[in-house]
């Protein structure tokens, strides 16, 4: 009610000018007064802006900028410009005798309400996150799905000993009944919706879950270090809950007017009709997918598939779909939010058949559902079919702009599409010198994709990691657009990675390190990833960029606050699965408000073929049979 009461930038002014002295205690307020002042002009500069990220600027620069517009008179009392002046209160006070008791009311209880909300997002940021001990795995050539137990590292074993529940994925009216009788796990739920085999995330945490695994000791880490972060991710809470960010505030305030004005009218809303072509064939296709043998993405031939997603015009309908996708961009935060339910997914790489097999297994997009979906980055480059899975994303921004979330990876950048293939294919498969074309509004959608996405205001969703962890949300917020990644910090949300704090060749090694990546980049070790968490009230941060050979597609590490998820299978010889994660609320001891963080998996195909020489051996069986019985 303060902010909303000193929204306009006259009255701000006043408040700058004729409060100053008073608030000396309440130095919070004087700031408050002058972000308003800020915000207020940056805001109505930005509506009329259609290009271009018009966010208001920090705190610290806005008071810089907007006092040096303002002469001295302007902000200082004439109390304290000259000693020898009556007191303001008597003679000066422009804003009525009980201003300055009524806005102490006003602040005061905005300020403990404030205080009060945040204290409880800090009690949750602990408590209701969730991150479960098992994940669901799907076999692609028994079309069984599976619960397996997650070890320690976060790095599952093969051991068929590891199942635990075991069904198949045809349509079944008894489901849940036939799943609690296959089932050793005690459920709570049932089945998850528009999934008829999905299992529900309510499971108990002491379910009896058994590992073949031996019982792993992890490094013993630095006392003086593990107190030190103890200590920083204390004192991080605390000034997260005790201190107003007024400049994030006034921000929200703008960012949703933005998007007010956006919603009225605009190319992606006339682009609707064309972007529920393109999803309603993409779904057709992935029920098709779905009862075909599994493959090889890159042995994947579907001809004319261009045509069939996108119509005769395939072109044409690609470069409206990148503007359209980019004035939406622009008309949203580069902090985008998303609620649970939601299905978080990584690296894709033009990987467009692991992206319908996830849909047909785990649960597919609708427009009339309430399931949110977040793109961790690296949409093309190195697949097989870039084009058609950068243009089916779009296609489901444009359809659904508040359910879809698109975060810029590495590889939505020029400089890397020009050396891993998604220009060549452009020029290649897009006739008609439409292929440069489209390779170009494809860049400019890239430039002003958001960085990061917020799930259910406890998970932060980025590609690569944190860096040095010595930025907040809110400087990323501050970001304007088209983004260039000249600054370290920026470069590193993109590119840094997380050191296994649990691998016996790191010992436990904590801190910031170069990474090989690259000669910007660096590694960050568990120490990095807590404080940093706390001083954002966050539980978890989701990232990508990384892939294991032989791996599951998913790792967690640094104490539950780092998820690693990556969606692309057998990505360029890894012989890895294909993950996506499932961000759910669930029950647990009588709080509904948790959310349980599970991983879904999809089984490598080069993982479950037969060896070479197996398949020779049985050939070679095949060729005596006949001989013996004759």
């Amino acid at each position: 009610q303060a902010i909303l009461s000193l929204s306009e930038a006259p009255f701000a002014r006043r408040c700058a000018a004729r409060l100053r002295r008073w608030v000396v205690g309440e130095g919070v307020l004087f700031m408050f007064a002058a972000v308003c002042c800020c915000s207020t002009s940056s805001c109505r500069d930005g509506e009329d802006t259609a290009d271009g990220d018009t966010g208001v600027t920090p705190v610290a620069q806005q008071e810089t900028i907007q006092f040096q517009q303002l002469p001295l008179e302007a902000i200082t009392p004439r109390s304290v410009a000259k000693k020898d002046a009556p007191d303001f209160d008597v003679d000066y006070d422009l804003m009525g005798s009980n201003f300055k008791a009524a806005f102490q009311d006003k602040m005061a209880e905005f300020k403990a309400a404030d205080s009060d909300q945040k204290r409880a997002e800090g009690r949750s940021a602990t408590c209701r996150i969730l991150v479960q001990k098992s994940f669901e795995y799907h076999n692609t050539v028994t079309k069984l799905r599976s619960i397996k137990v997650m070890p320690r590292r976060g790095v599952p074993s093969l051991s068929r000993e590891m199942f635990v529940s075991e069904w198949s994925n045809e349509p079944d009216s008894n489901e849940p009944a036939s799943l609690e009788r296959r089932s050793s796990i005690a459920s709570t739920g049932s089945i998850s919706e528009g999934t008829p085999s999905e299992v529900s995330s309510n499971y108990s945490d002491k379910t009896n879950l058994k590992s073949s695994e031996p019982e792993y000791e992890p490094p013993v880490k630095n006392s003086k270090i593990v107190n030190i972060t103890n200590w920083g991710c204390l004192v991080g809470k605390l000034l997260y809950c005790q201190v107003m960010n007024f400049w994030a505030i006034t921000h929200k305030l703008t960012v949703k007017r933005r998007w007010e004005k956006a919603q009225q009218g605009g190319l992606w809303v006339r682009m609707k009709g064309r972007a529920r072509a393109v999803v309603d064939q993409a779904l057709t296709l992935s029920k098709g997918v779905a009862k075909e043998e599994d493959v090889v993405h890159s042995e994947w031939r579907s001809e004319g598939l261009l045509t069939y997603l996108f119509g005769g015009e395939y072109s044409d309908t690609l470069m409206l779909l990148a503007k359209a996708g980019r004035k939406l961009f622009l008309a949203q935060p580069m902090v985008v939010e998303a609620a649970a339910p939601c299905k978080i997914f990584g690296d894709l790489h033009g990987q467009l058949r692991d992206l319908l097999m996830h849909w047909s297994v785990f649960g597919a997009p609708s427009e009339h559902g309430n399931l949110s979906f977040v793109f961790n980055g690296d949409f093309v480059d190195r697949g097989a079919h870039q084009i058609e899975t950068i243009g089916v994303l779009l296609a489901m921004k444009v359809l659904m702009p508040e359910r879809v979330w698109l975060v810029r990876g590495n590889h939505e950048d020029q400089a890397m599409n020009e050396k891993y293939g998604f220009m060549d294919q452009c020029l290649e498969r897009l006739a008609d010198g439409f292929g440069q074309k489209v390779f170009e509004l494809m860049q400019e959608a890239f430039d002003v994709l958001p960085l990061a996405c917020i799930v259910s205001n406890r998970i932060l969703v980025v590609h690569g990691g944190i860096g040095n962890g010595r930025w907040d949300v809110n400087d990323l917020r501050a970001v304007r657009r088209p983004v260039r990644l000249d600054h370290g910090w920026l470069f590193n949300i993109l590119w840094s990675d997380p050191i296994d704090d649990e691998d016996p060749v790191n010992n436990g090694l904590s801190g910031v390190h170069p990474s090989p990546r690259t000669g910007t980049a660096v590694q960050f070790g568990w120490n990095v990833t807590k404080m940093f968490c706390a001083k954002n009230n966050l539980s978890l941060v989701v990232r990508s960029h990384q892939v294991k050979n032989q791996g599951f597609g998913f790792e967690v590490m640094h104490e539950n606050h780092i998820f690693r998820v990556f969606s692309a299978r057998d990505y360029e010889g890894h012989a890895n699965d294909g993950a996506v994660l499932s961000v759910r609320l669930c029950q647990r001891h009588g709080v509904t408000s948790i959310l349980s963080v599970r991983a879904q998996v999809l089984s490598s195909v080069t993982k479950l073929r037969p060896e070479p020489e197996t398949i020779v051996h049985k050939l070679s069986n095949r060729k005596r049979r006949p001989s013996v019985q004759k």
